[in-house]
């Protein structure tokens, strides 16, 4: 049963159906962007880990609303170096937590730690709390893992609950080359047992996620990283709701660093999102359909300078449009593309500080659709925000940190909120 193609505004990628077309729409989206500036959503880096499906999100919708400070509070806030930019990400206890509205926090919490029981069988142990375009969200990983050889490891790791019919099963294989080289494949079984484990609800098609990612060390400064990731039609029956609903989505994401005999550096990294949605009453009446799409990419250079101190800057712009109908409980619908220039220094203070204080500006236009409210609001504006980092590296740049990141909004001439981040090697 095809899916009705939503009406499209300011829409990017057009003429592209629902059913079994995200992946298409992704690829074009993605070709598209290498003529186009550089863009942004949450950090300085790919989000190479799954995402996969979530019923309570399908339900509920978005918690969060967006306007156009949302992406600017995100970008200030990500880590400097995200542990989750790797396809095999190390051992780590990292995260950030920031103000983005009075009464809104912005999270980003990662754990990893592994113990081995012989030289071929270990334990892990991964936590997750985070967000995206669906909201926020926690995985709750344990699993164990399998050396079979020394470049090669077969996983298998599950997200259990108290709840049986909600488990994740997520076996994967990874390997890693001495010259730099990795790679991991996952298969993300959402809710496994659901049928089997409650009698309410059903799924017709269960979820299914596919994740790839690699990196591919061309030379000890140069690298290129990617992943994709897809979750095929599911569909899912709630017959406490009356309702079928349907989801589909595939994600990608390329990036390139390289750093020269002279110490620049420079990234450039773009990535994206196409997701469809559909609702329809199970005794029978109208079908409603929503679909998102979003891209952002990249550009940073990070320039060195004098008495232990460097320069980053660099430009990032997106896309994210959300057309069609409310499903489920959700409350908005967003239709934005933001530019966005930044520029920084990073200065060594002693050998246990560092001051890293960077000015972001951001314009945005679009508007957004809201369940209680038939007329679209606007989204246009033009942004600023002054991040003042102040790091503490009590055991070197390898160990731990602690930031305390204070923001300003220049034009306006007041607080932006605050900012604290944890890093723990592990």
């Amino acid at each position: 049963m095809p899916l009705k193609t939503a009406p499209q505004s300011r829409t990017l990628i057009t003429g592209i159906g629902i059913r079994g077309r995200p992946l298409r729409a992704l690829v074009v989206g993605l070709l598209a962007l290498t003529a186009t500036d550089a863009l942004a959503l949450f950090g300085r880096d790919l989000l190479m880990e799954p995402l996969p499906f979530r019923q309570q999100r399908v339900f509920e919708g978005r918690e969060l609303f967006y306007n156009d400070e949302s992406f600017l509070h995100r970008a200030s806030f990500a880590m400097p170096d995200p542990l989750t930019a790797s396809p095999v990400a190390p051992d780590h206890m990292a995260g950030t937590g920031g103000s983005a509205r009075s009464t809104e926090l912005f999270l980003d919490i990662g754990v990893q730690a592994t113990r081995a029981f012989t030289d071929r069988l270990d334990f892990q142990y991964r936590f997750r709390r985070t967000e995206d375009l669906d909201g926020r969200f926690d995985r709750n990983l344990v699993g164990f893992g399998l050396h079979p050889h020394r470049h090669w490891t077969l996983r298998f790791m599950a997200d259990v609950t108290g709840d049986k019919s909600r488990t994740d099963l997520q076996p994967e294989i990874s390997w890693e080359h001495p010259d730099g080289h990795s790679a991991r494949a996952t298969l993300v079984l959402t809710d496994a047992m659901f049928n089997e484990k409650q009698d309410i609800n059903a799924y017709r098609e269960a979820p299914v996620t596919w994740f790839f990612a690699g990196k591919w060390q061309l030379s000890s400064n140069h690298q290129l990283r990617g992943y994709l990731d897809v979750t095929p039609d599911t569909a899912l029956e709630a017959r406490d709701r009356n309702r079928l609903f349907r989801n589909e989505s595939a994600r990608a994401g390329i990036a390139w660093d390289w750093e020269t005999d002279d110490g620049i550096r420079w990234r450039w990294l773009v990535e994206g999102k196409a997701m469809d949605r559909e609702e329809t009453p199970l005794d029978g009446g109208p079908l409603d359909t929503m679909s998102r799409r979003f891209w952002r990419s990249r550009v940073e250079l990070t320039l060195p300078g004098d008495n232990d101190s460097h320069w980053r800057v660099g430009t990032q712009a997106l896309s994210l449009q959300e057309t069609g109908t409310f499903i489920g409980n959700n409350q908005q619908l967003s239709d934005q593309q933001e530019a966005m220039v930044f520029a920084g220094i990073s200065r060594k203070l002693s050998a246990e500080w560092q001051f890293r204080p960077t000015l972001y500006i951001s314009a945005t236009e679009g508007e957004s659709k809201r369940a209680s409210n038939s007329t679209p609001s606007s989204e246009d504006g033009v942004n600023d925000k002054l991040t003042l980092p102040f790091e503490w590296h009590p055991r070197g740049a390898k160990g731990a940190s602690l930031t305390l990141n204070p923001t300003l909004h220049l034009a306006k001439g007041d607080f932006g909120g605050g900012n604290l981040q944890v890093r723990i090697p592990l």
